[in-house]
């Protein structure tokens, strides 16, 4: 297993966090340290309302059986963050946090943790200080930026762009607009399950919970495979002014944005 020196992971309980956990692994590849963060009285989760047992583990079974054809399944996703990293012998620290920005998470990633980057998988938006830490987040977005930014892009990318992006960059105080590490297109995969038939929320949150996060394991994992060391990644300023930031869909637009997942071809864009 390959160490990554310069690197923290701040785990959360997302999908995001597992996913990134499982392609990493997978890739022998492990951050240096990883510290996994408990929002105090937190109602926080990753099931689904609506569904039941039963039900969610059949459309799980279809989605993970979709996403292995294409190479992109990572793993489980049933099981917790901490189950997952004591599974793989990682060792871990956990941190109980009021929030994301809060001072105590602050001085603790400034003055105890020498690792200079940090993947970030989630938990709010990062403001000012903590983003003036002395350290540089790591953030793997769904829409290919700077042509879509905001809220719901794993969704507004497919509608509008007739394709999944996904952007690695550089985190800074404004809403996806740090500096762009890589960029990849993909072409919308039909799931082979009948979406529509499904209440919108629980539709939307399959593509977001249970979709969305694999893709961006796929992206982060390549960059770490290619040049584990970040210091060396080569980067792209963007232009503010460039691209559009899209806010969360309107339910009369999410049934379009379904429709896409069952009438798309299956082969990378780019």
């Amino acid at each position: 297993m390959k160490k990554l020196e310069n690197v923290l992971l701040l785990a959360t309980s997302h999908n995001v966090a597992k996913t990134y956990i499982y392609k990493l692994n997978r890739l022998g590849l492990k951050p240096s340290k990883i510290i996994f963060l408990k929002w105090r009285n937190s109602s926080f989760s990753n099931e689904i309302s609506g569904l039941t047992n039963e039900e969610f583990r059949m459309l799980d079974s279809k989605l993970k059986a979709n996403l292995k054809s294409r190479g992109l399944f990572t793993g489980d996703l049933s099981f917790t963050t901490e189950e997952i990293l004591e599974y793989l012998d990682w060792e871990y620290e956990t941190r109980v946090i009021e929030n994301i920005n809060g001072e105590d998470l602050v001085s603790f990633l400034k003055d105890r943790m020498h690792q200079e980057y940090i993947i970030y998988c989630g938990g709010g938006i990062l403001r000012k200080k903590i983003l003036s830490c002395g350290k540089r987040f790591i953030h793997v977005h769904p829409g290919e930026l700077p042509l879509v930014k905001g809220a719901d892009c794993f969704l507004w990318s497919s509608l509008v762009h007739d394709r999944i992006g996904m952007s690695a960059f550089f985190m800074n105080e404004g809403i996806d607009t740090g500096d762009i590490i890589d960029t990849k297109n993909y072409s919308i995969p039909n799931l082979e399950i009948d979406l529509e038939k499904l209440e919108a929320r629980v539709a939307k949150q399959l593509l977001i919970n249970f979709v969305d996060s694999h893709y961006r394991a796929e992206l982060l994992g390549s960059l770490f495979m290619n040049i584990p060391d970040p210091a060396y990644w080569k980067t792209t300023r963007q232009n503010p002014s460039e691209g559009k930031t899209y806010y969360f869909m309107h339910d009369a637009l999410f049934p379009q944005a379904l429709k896409k997942f069952s009438q798309s071809k299956m082969k990378m864009v780019s």
